[in-house]
């Protein structure tokens, strides 16, 4: 199997997870609460063993039903000193989809950077650390504790915070999603590495569908000084891209269209959301939308039609005008909420 030497991971990475819809009473927790969840689960960590990663993965469509199947593997030395290779027809492997490539294409190579960064780096750091909230989840007949960032007013447009949800009095953390109230286990197989607590399986879905699967192939150590000698640090060219997250962009917006409601969704009195990939230009337009998921094909055209025409203000990066790589949810309800 060939090995790129000098493969940077430059993969699409939307805002991490969704959030689980509970009840319960919120606190503030311990500060140290998200670090020890970090230093329990990720992989991507200093002082960590160096090592190698591969993982098998089916995609499935818009509709749920299984499409294609590839394979990824990562070779980490440190922090910024890793590289990876994507096995799937059509992309790149680095996992990016190629100049003009179709839509479907580029959805694939949202998702399998979506895994990768699931299996490498499941709990995302967080800014504001001491305003986080816990609550008590019971799915099926588990009992989950969870913890994640306060939701923020815009989050009930758009993806909410990631919420990391783990086994009590554990921290192996198996992560509840829900996006449209539908929630899933997405590490419901988990293992230990050197400590760390890794996803055997992982499933990643949306509005209640799947869009991605993956099964852990290997994860060994590998020779820290050969691949201190193979791996460069992680490098981007050409103009930088922000990865940011739905809710946060959401108030960047500053035009905005209605997308049109779909007669059918009107006449059968049906609700739908419509998650989407977003690349907004310097000038604050929309550059590229991608479907993710939808609860009906009659939504996606409707909100990509309108998401297309909508505008931000531009995003600075050091005082400059930077690309945005985001996601942005249109919901459709007919009572408007």
């Amino acid at each position: 199997m060939r090995r790129m030497l000098a493969v940077a991971l430059g993969m699409m990475l939307a805002a991490w997870a969704l959030a689980a819809r509970a009840q319960g009473d919120a606190q503030k927790p311990d500060t140290d609460e998200w670090g020890k969840l970090v230093a329990a689960n990720n992989l991507d960590l200093k002082g960590n063993t160096p090592f190698h990663l591969g993982m098998t993965f089916q995609l499935y469509d818009l509709n749920g039903k299984p499409e294609k199947t590839g394979s990824f593997e990562v070779w980490w030395t440190a922090p910024g000193k890793q590289r990876s290779v994507v096995h799937l027809d059509g992309l790149n492997e680095n996992g990016i989809a190629p100049e003009g490539a179709n839509v479907a294409l580029v959805r694939d190579s949202y998702l399998v950077g979506e895994l990768l960064e699931a299996a490498i780096h499941p709990v995302p750091s967080v800014r504001t650390p001491t305003d986080l909230l816990t609550r008590t989840v019971k799915f099926g007949k588990i009992e989950l504790d969870c913890i994640g960032p306060k939701p923020g007013p815009l989050d009930a447009m758009n993806a909410r915070p990631g919420t990391a949800c783990v086994t009590p009095h554990t921290t192996d953390v198996l992560i509840l999603q829900g996006l449209g109230g539908k929630m899933i286990l997405i590490r419901p197989g988990t293992g230990k590495f050197h400590g760390t607590c890794v996803a055997l399986d992982l499933r990643i879905a949306y509005l209640g569908k799947d869009a991605i699967a993956g099964k852990l192939t290997t994860l060994q150590v590998e020779n820290a000084a050969k691949l201190e000698a193979e791996t460069p640090a992680v490098t981007t060219s050409g103009a930088p891209v922000a990865r940011m997250s739905g809710s946060v962009i959401a108030g960047q917006r500053i035009k905005f269209t209605e997308p049109n409601y779909p007669e059918a969704a009107k006449i059968g009195h049906l609700s739908g959301a419509v998650l989407l990939g977003a690349v907004i230009g310097v000038d604050g337009n929309v550059r590229r939308l991608v479907p993710i998921a939808s609860t009906d094909p009659m939504f996606t055209y409707a909100a990509t039609d309108a998401v297309k025409r909508w505008k931000y203000l531009p995003y600075l990066l050091n005082g400059e005008p930077t690309e945005v790589d985001t996601t942005i949810t249109v919901n459709f309800s007919l009572n408007g909420q």
